[in-house]
């Protein structure tokens, strides 16, 4: 950790923001993994698998509420003098990515052991939706044209990920955990 805040800092400065913009930065982030990991371990004891509602619970509390919530308290400082706006615009923006990606790498890296195990062809549609993604997010984020037509170009990508390479966490949200959920206890 302390390696890459150390990175991000001197990116950071880099750039040309100022020292306490950048001290704001490194808290934010400091505060947020410290929170998120801290907080899951403690509930978790190990990799989450966001299998059950309980589950997805624990993992709501921790990382989708807490460490975004922690993160905004700093991260709004470099706002400078618009403290409320930064505030709610970096929880949200964090909470979307704890609420959004990281189930996705949690479930990739839980199932491992599936990907050692893949076909060859398995492989090269892993391949082919990577550079498909790249090249398509090159161009939506980083080359200046149309915008429109370069995000719109992503979405079968996406669509595609979403349906050939579910995650492992992904059947709660699927509604596959129904059966689990409203079964009787064992008496």
């Amino acid at each position: 950790m302390a390696a890459a805040l150390l990175t991000f800092a001197v990116y950071d400065l880099r750039i040309g923001l100022s020292p306490r913009t950048v001290f704001f930065f490194q808290l934010s982030d400091s505060a947020e993994t410290l929170t998120a990991a801290l907080g899951l371990s403690y509930a978790f004891g190990c990799p989450p698998k966001l299998d059950s509602a309980k589950a997805l619970a624990k993992y709501f509390l921790f990382a989708v509420l807490l460490a975004p919530i922690a993160s905004a308290i700093f991260g709004a400082f470099t706002t400078h003098g618009e403290y409320h706006t930064g505030w709610w615009i970096a929880l949200l923006s964090q909470a979307l990515g704890y609420l959004t990606l990281m189930p996705a790498i949690l479930g990739w890296v839980g199932n491992r052991s599936a990907w050692l195990h893949a076909s060859f062809p398995r492989y090269v549609e892993a391949l082919t939706l990577i550079v498909g993604l790249s090249i398509f997010g090159y161009f939506s984020f980083v080359v200046p044209s149309s915008i429109l037509l370069a995000v719109l170009a992503t979405i079968p990508f996406l669509l595609w990920a979403a349906l050939r390479w579910p995650t492992t966490n992904g059947k709660l949200f699927r509604g596959e955990f129904q059966n689990t959920a409203t079964s009787r206890p064992r008496q």
